[in-house]
């Protein structure tokens, strides 16, 4: 008898609860403006996340209704390869361009990450930006160049004089007229299309900027010659 009693005070607990429902529905949609609730923002920024759908009953379930991100100031990820990586430091300076042709941010490197990326072979560096404008927003692709405070003594050449030999870097130098030598070089950092190189080359020397390649063929065939120009 007490079981059926329990049972019975359950589902009468469960009808009323329906019928609170539908009592609240009814009384929505017959006075739209009186359902509408105000939540006010502890924070300035822009709307990421809506986490309530209309009718939804709120409950102290630890989810946000709504998540809200300030923009003032945003961090910028860069990805820099592992062999430029060692050259940059906290405080080197950033450069960030949002589209071609517009001025650059510029800020300072606040963060290097310890470890590489095993995806991408790349380390993270992060820079925090001011946004007053909010121009940058989550997600957006953003092109950056990173300044090195280390001094960097060589010469600086066209990329394009540059070649792979064997595995390594190499450049064409003019020894006589139509006569050039193939150098094995060390490189440094490139920027704009030109690239320093620290070792294996000396101030003054001709190097091949357009044709290297075909001097590269020749250099494959018989690497104990001179090629000819």
């Amino acid at each position: 008898m007490r079981e059926a009693d329990a049972l019975v005070h359950g589902r009468e607990a469960a009808l009323r609860s329906i019928a609170e429902h539908l009592r609240r529905y009814q009384s929505s949609m017959e006075h739209p403006d009186e359902g509408k609730s105000v939540v006010v923002s502890p924070i300035s920024g822009i709307v990421t996340s809506i986490n309530v759908a209309t009718g939804q009953e709120m409950t102290a379930s630890g989810v946000a209704p709504v998540e809200i991100e300030n923009l003032s100031h945003v961090w910028i990820v860069s990805q820099v390869d592992e062999e430029s990586a060692p050259r940059i430091r906290p405080g080197d300076r950033q450069l960030t361009w949002l589209s071609p042709g517009e001025a650059p941010l510029s800020s300072r490197i606040d963060v290097i990450e310890g470890h590489v990326d095993t995806k991408t072979q790349h380390i993270l560096a992060r820079s925090l930006v001011e946004n007053p404008q909010q121009q940058l927003r989550p997600g957006m692709l953003v092109k950056t160049r990173l300044f090195s405070s280390d001094k960097v003594e060589g010469v600086l050449i066209p990329s394009t004089a540059l070649q792979t030999f064997a595995g390594s870097p190499c450049v064409f130098v003019l020894t006589a007229p139509h006569r050039y030598s193939l150098r094995i070089v060390k490189t440094g950092p490139s920027l704009e299309g030109q690239t320093i190189i620290t070792a294996g080359l000396q101030g003054g020397e001709t190097v091949v900027t357009q044709g290297s390649f075909t001097l590269k063929s020749q250099a494959i065939l018989a690497p104990s010659a001179e090629a000819n120009g």
